[in-house]
């Protein structure tokens, strides 16, 4: 008898989510100020690297649910963890606020979208159908344990090390 694996499953899937939102969505006033100096764009301007990352997320929501159907779910979240570290890779070295806008719509949007929140929602849904509400509410809180833990780390590396080195060493992660 094979021994039922998604709570491992779920589990990886928890630590992805966790990784990405934190480093994302709840990450993404720490660049502000960083952005502002950096590149003398205003406070709004900043900004729009937020607006920029949920609307690519609505468009990779779409693309990645379809592929979800004809892929398998640990090819994407590879490619999506790739994607992800590549975003973080260009935002670290671009010289230009194009070239930011540009990574976080491309690289680091599919990256979220293929291996974060939504994918674990999906596995959650794939595994359970016993316990599947307790899976999803498991899921669920993955985005919020990442503005919890990683936030804090990701503040600490910024004030020690500035803004690109910072994002460079969470690219590696």
């Amino acid at each position: 008898m094979q021994k039922f694996k998604g709570w491992q499953v779920l589990g990886g899937g928890f630590v992805n989510a966790m990784l990405v939102a934190g480093a994302t969505v709840y990450a993404f006033g720490l660049f502000v100020k960083p952005i502002e100096a950096e590149f003398g764009l205003s406070r709004e301007q900043a900004n729009i690297g937020i607006l920029a990352l949920y609307i690519s997320l609505m468009f990779w929501a779409v693309l990645v649910g379809r592929w979800l159907e004809k892929i398998s779910a640990k090819t994407l979240s590879i490619l999506g963890a790739l994607a992800f570290g590549l975003g973080y890779l260009i935002i670290a070295i671009a010289d230009r606020p194009l070239f930011l806008v540009l990574a976080i719509m491309l690289p680091l949007g599919f990256g979220f979208t293929a291996v974060g929140p939504f994918l674990t929602n999906v596995l959650a849904a794939r595994w359970f159908t016993r316990m599947r509400g307790r899976a999803l509410g498991i899921s669920a809180i993955a985005t919020s344990a990442g503005g919890l833990l990683i936030v804090p780390i990701f503040a600490w590396l910024m004030g020690q090390y500035g803004w690109r080195p910072a994002t460079l060493i969470m690219a590696r992660v």
